[in-house]
């Protein structure tokens, strides 16, 4: 059985309260190549 993790990211916000994270992007792609690595995590890994 295959393992699939999703990582969904935000990093802008319609509420200008809060401030937008532009570092979440860069965050999540770090994230996937750990969870993707085999010698690791070994995830099928989509980002949206």
């Amino acid at each position: 059985m295959a393992r699939r993790a999703l990582i969904v990211a935000c990093s802008e916000y319609a509420d200008e309260q809060l401030d937008d994270l532009p570092v979440v992007r860069s965050d999540a792609t770090v994230l996937a190549g750990v969870l993707g690595d085999p010698a690791i995590g070994d995830f099928e890994v989509e980002c949206s």
